[in-house]
């Protein structure tokens, strides 16, 4: 096999822009070099198309110093036709060809080419272009390296692919838990936080009701830590031993803020899949400042469950905290009536008690406030 090129330097892929791709293609770079190497190449650039757009984006570049050379290779790996049999992994889409071109005050520039396309996914040319001096060509052994890397490269590059395609997903998904009205946490399988979204970051900073203690979250008031650390562990036991547990028996807190402002809600609810991994999410944490004006933010959920405009009044009281007499008298209804809209309501919803009720308007604001 050819020596990798003496003072090789490897470039970061290039990113577009917010409609471009990501910049995690440190490892695109290093298997590009490889290619480059083993071909006797003296350039590489690894470019991705899809289908319609204008122009390829470069994923990654080795030896490239010379923009009008990677401007170059980037035209050239446009014109590649796509691999025509999606997924076979082991036949090479491989081509060969001679491009020159000029500089300003400078003359001619000749190489010759050999260009590697895969289709990753549907829709998809991913092309590796690799330049040699066109005086020296590509022979019969840098084609074999080349055809034996391909099935590597083709296997590799679809993993990426969609590794790309599930980091863009949760970055989306983080995206629309920041647009919620709900504080949002994850915890780790250790209770190790994991995930804030913006609503409950204020909160950690702030210590309003809740703060991070550099590891976890704990409740600022001391009298309500023993009675959350109970809740967080029987989540976490919930989630690593028993991955059919019922997540309606998770518990419903009321952790304290400052003397001016009401409890916070708290809910605390384990994921359904077990946490293998030290990243992998176990808990989650719903909070909700009763202090909002929580109509306003329960109206698409009551809509949903097609509560009338009293049944919304009072499902707002009681997650405010308030008891069914308490709820009654701020709306102005008789307790007795208000327990009738109560079973109403619990029908509607589907629950059968006042917690359940809660925990399920909860979990259904943050499906619905991000999309308001």
């Amino acid at each position: 096999m050819s020596a990798k090129p003496s003072n090789s330097q490897v470039t970061q892929g290039t990113v577009r822009g917010a409609d471009g791709f990501d910049s995690f293609n440190e490892d695109l770079t290093w298997i590009l070099q490889k290619l480059v190497a083993r071909t006797g190449g003296v350039a590489g650039t690894l470019c991705a198309q899809l289908t319609g757009a204008s122009q390829p984006t470069l994923l990654a570049a080795v030896d490239c110093d010379d923009p009008p050379l990677t401007m170059q290779l980037n035209l050239r790996a446009a014109a590649v036709d796509p691999p025509s049999i999606r997924g076979n992994h082991d036949a090479p889409e491989l081509t060969h060809s001679l491009l020159s071109f000029y500089q300003p005050d400078k003359d001619k520039r000749r190489y010759r080419i050999l260009q590697l396309a895969f289709a990753p996914a549907e829709g998809v040319k991913v092309v590796a272009t690799v330049a040699k001096e066109s005086r020296l060509g590509f022979n019969f052994l840098d084609d074999a390296n080349a055809r034996r890397l391909y099935p590597v490269l083709s296997r590799y590059i679809r993993l990426w692919w969609v590794h790309r395609a599930e980091r863009r997903s949760a970055l989306a998904l983080k995206a629309f838990i920041d647009l919620s009205d709900l504080a949002v946490i994850l915890l780790n399988r250790t209770a190790r936080l994991l995930f804030a979204n913006s609503r409950a970051s204020a909160l950690l900073s702030a210590r309003d009701g809740l703060t991070h203690d550099g590891q976890t979250i704990i409740p600022v008031a001391a009298g309500d830590r023993e009675a959350f650390a109970t809740a967080i562990a029987a989540g976490l036991d919930c989630n690593q031993a028993n991955p059919n547990c019922q997540v309606e028996q998770s518990p419903i807190l009321q952790i304290q803020r400052d003397n001016a402002k009401r409890d916070l809600i708290v809910s605390i609810l384990p994921l359904p899949t077990p946490a293998l991994d030290s990243e992998d999410p176990a808990v989650i944490v719903y909070g909700l400042d009763p202090d909002q004006n929580l109509e306003d933010l329960l109206a698409p959920v009551c809509a949903i469950y097609k509560l009338t405009k009293v049944e919304a009044r009072l499902v707002g009281k009681l997650i405010a905290g308030s008891t069914i007499v308490e709820a009654a008298g701020r709306i102005n209804i008789r307790p007795q009536t208000a327990r009738a809209y109560l079973k109403n309501i619990f029908l509607k919803t589907r629950t059968h008690r006042q917690a359940d009720l809660v925990r399920v308007m909860l979990s259904s604001t943050l499906r619905t406030s991000a999309t308001r």
